[in-house]
């Protein structure tokens, strides 16, 4: 991620790691010049993302495009540059339950239902 949004350069050695979304979104408000990286839905919707007073910053997918805000639509719909793919891995030999969920999690716009079989 950091070659996607520094465009190469490196986080600074003094950069802070924090354990929780809330304790990060709190950081930044209170630091000049901070930047982090959360869940979409932290600063969106959690009663922690309303009440730090932060910025949420439009990126660019290139110099070329228009700098995009992060959104429930913007990250669905592909426009906004950055997203977290998620992996469901299950046995060839899933049972229904397993499918269901599957199915679930597609329905829901996280994702496509791609049938892959690495062992047979």
């Amino acid at each position: 991620m950091e070659n996607d949004v520094l465009g190469g350069g490196n986080i600074t050695k003094s950069a802070i790691t924090l354990e929780d979304f809330p304790a990060i979104m709190q950081k930044v408000s209170e630091t000049s010049g901070a930047i982090a990286y959360t869940r979409i839905r932290d600063p969106l919707e959690s009663q922690a993302g309303r009440a730090a007073k932060i910025k949420l910053l439009k990126i660019k997918k290139d110099e070329s495009s228009p700098a995009v805000a992060a959104s429930r639509n913007t990250v669905k719909d592909v426009t906004h540059p950055l997203k977290r793919p998620y992996y469901l891995y299950t046995s060839a030999s899933a049972g229904k339950d397993v499918c269901d969920f599957v199915d679930f999690v597609a329905a829901k716009g996280w994702g496509k239902r791609n049938l892959t079989y690495m062992w047979q």
